[in-house]
This record gives structure tokens, C-alpha cells and sequence, in this order.
């Protein structure tokens, strides 16, 4: 009874041949038979829909014909196998030109179809579509780039001890994790005008015509990245935009460096080609930038610190400091000479051993 229900439900029951040749066209994957040339015998829906053709546009042609360049040689290797009797099967990951010009990955397994003899008659080719699959673990290795990329600069940034030290790790961390063709981290200087003081792949011509020139002021406060997906769409001045464009740079992103709400100056990474930024890589530039910002306000201070134990160990005055509980700190030569003991004699001792 519950057969006969099954088939009610289903309808008049098909020939055999009828009802595997629906199955066929009406799979929820691409099914192809070929010869051992290669042409397209025999075509299901499901691939006409993967390839965007229709059925008798594709009949005749070879299944090599829409594979993209850097996958023929693999599975044209293999298929030769198959011909020849050495494999009955094998299956392999390529890319399939569309219609519309496209790619599409799909997983294939080809099997053989011999006579009694065993000889090649044909090869069915089942074919998925994996490109989910693939986005998935390209997204996937960007991020474990990324994130490999900020380790690195984090450590190269503990042991830097000057500017230039700073510089070029954060070049790189730049170009790895954005993944960008060019970089440059631009300054405030002292009057108050953004200069490069470091970059990457950018001409002498180029930086002299755009030097200077920032998207904030230097008092602004919390300045917000800038990002240009289509330089030549966009509503950059016309000089401005005509010179970014003869450079060769098609996208570009300005990323503020800011430490303890100070505008610092600015990082750029560059893309030849239009593009499209990412949540991901906003946050990576945003996390580069406050690292960057950190190190180069470290470093300034370390070297202003050292310039004034220069001048306070030059000086001929005795010159003394003592923390909160009246412990010496600092003692410089002409402490020595005025007070007859040694640095090492006097820092960490009262002051009242020099003032009673």
C-alpha cells in the first residue's frame, strides 16, 4: 500500500529509460559525456545552467575549450591517462570559463565508459560547483596573512630604536596584510606640513607633486580614514586626481596616524586596479595605524629624553633629581665634582646625604 502510494504521488509511472533520462537532465549537478578527443557528447541541465549556454552551444565543442590557462595542463595530462587505458578514473579542481566571461571552480571526477573489450568509449564527467568553497578558503588565508603580518610587525616594533626602525616594518606589514601594490607613511613636520618619510614603489615625480598635501588638518580631531575604490571616479580635485592616475595607482587609502589625540600624519596604501575595501582590511589598517602611531611617538620621546641627559651630563652645574620619597635619581658630573661622589655612589641614596 505504501508503494502505491509512493507511486500515486509521483504520477504514471515512466519507462525505465525515460525515468533515467529525467534523472539525468534534472541532477543537481553538471553531467557531461566526452570522447577521447574531448568534445561534448552529451550535455545535462545543470550544466548548461553551471556555464550559462545552451544546450546545443555546447554540443561539438571541446571540454577543454572553456579551461582557464593555468589548469589545462593537469587535467589534459590526466585525461590522456584515461584515454589510454592507464587510469579508469581521476578527479581534479579547475576553473570554467562562463559565458559571461566569468570563472567558476568546480570539483570534477571523470570515469571511464569501455566496451567488453576495454576499450575507450566514452568519459562522464560529474561536475560541482566549489566556488563557495574556494572564496572560503581564500578568505581564509587572507586572514591568516593578516594576522601573521601584525605578529611580525609587533615584534620588529619592540626592538626598533629609531624611526627608520619603525618605518620600513610597518611598509611591510602594509603591503602584506592589505595586500596592496604600493605604501608611503607621510609626517607632520615642524611647520606644519605633511612630508613622506617613508614609502614604497611611488616615483620621485609623483611624491614631489602630491607632497604636502593631506585630507585633515593638523588640529583635527578624531580624523577618519579615506578610502578611494575608483580613482577615476571619484571626486579627488581634478590636478589631484589626474596625477594619482598618471602614477598608475587605481585605488588608494589614506589611514590617519593619531597617539593621544594628536593628528601625527597619515599612511597610504596604494592598488593599481580599482578596489573594494573590506570590513577586514579596514580594521587590519586601523590596527597597523595605532601600532604605527604608538612606536613613533615612543621613539620621539625616547630621543627627546636622551637629548636631555646629553645636555644635563654636559652641563658643568651640578645637576641633581630625586623622586617623591627624596631618593636620588639622577646625578650628573658636575654633581661629581661639586659633591665628590661617584653616580654609582649616589643614585639611590637620600639627599640628605648632600643637603642635611
Amino acid at each position: 500500500m505504501a508503494n502505491e502510494r509512493q507511486r500515486a504521488a509521483i504520477g504514471p509511472e515512466l519507462p525505465d529509460l525515460d525515468r533515467l533520462a529525467a534523472t539525468y537532465n534534472h541532477a543537481g549537478v553538471g553531467i557531461v559525456e566526452i570522447d577521447a578527443q574531448g568534445t561534448l557528447l552529451r550535455v545535462n541541465n545543470h550544466l548548461c545552467q553551471l556555464m550559462g549556454y545552451a544546450r546545443h552551444e555546447l554540443l561539438g565543442r571541446s571540454i577543454f575549450d572553456e579551461t582557464n590557462a593555468d589548469d589545462l595542463d593537469a587535467d589534459l595530462a590526466q585525461f590522456r591517462r584515461q584515454v589510454a587505458g592507464e587510469i579508469d578514473q581521476y578527479a581534479i579542481e579547475k576553473r570554467i570559463r562562463r559565458r559571461d566571461g566569468t570563472y567558476v571552480w568546480c570539483s570534477i571526477r571523470s570515469t571511464s565508459v569501455r566496451d567488453a573489450f576495454g576499450a575507450f568509449l566514452y568519459a562522464v564527467r560529474v561536475q560541482n560547483d566549489i566556488g563557495m568553497q574556494k572564496r572560503a578558503e581564500v578568505a581564509l588565508a587572507a586572514r591568516l596573512e593578516e594576522q601573521a603580518a601584525l605578529h611580525d610587525f609587533t615584534s620588529r616594533l619592540e626592538k626598533a630604536r629609531s624611526l627608520e626602525g619603525v618605518f620600513e616594518p610597518a611598509l611591510e606589514a602594509i603591503l602584506r596584510g592589505l595586500r596592496c601594490q604600493r605604501a608611503s607613511i607621510l609626517l607632520f613636520d615642524d611647520a606644519g606640513t605633511m612630508r613622506f618619510v617613508a614609502w614604497r614603489g611611488l616615483s620621485d615625480r609623483y611624491r614631489a607633486a602630491v607632497d604636502g598635501h593631506s585630507p585633515w588638518a593638523r588640529d583635527a580631531e578624531g580624523a577618519a580614514p579615506i578610502c578611494i575604490a575608483d580613482v577615476a571616479h571619484s571626486d579627488l580635485a581634478p590636478g589631484l586626481r589626474q596625477t594619482v592616475l598618471e602614477e598608475g595607482i587605481g585605488a588608494v587609502l589614506f589611514i590617519p596616524l593619531q597617539e593621544g589625540g594628536r593628528l601625527l600624519g597619515k599612511f597610504m596604501a596604494y592598488y593599481d586596479a580599482p578596489h573594494e575595501f573590506t570590513p577586514a582590511e579596514m580594521d587590519l589598517a586601523r590596527t597597523v595605524a595605532g601600532q604605527l602611531g604608538f612606536s613613533i611617538e615612543r621613539i620621539r620621546a625616547q630621543k627627546a629624553a636622551n637629548h636631555l641627559v646629553a645636555i644635563v651630563e654636559s652641563s658643568g652645574d651640578a645637576i641633581v633629581s630625586k623622586d617623591l620619597n627624596g631618593v636620588i635619581s639622577t646625578w650628573n658630573r658636575g654633581a661629581e665634582r661639586l659633591f665628590g661622589y661617584a653616580a654609582a655612589e649616589a643614585i639611590g641614596q637620600p639627599v640628605t646625604i648632600i643637603i642635611p
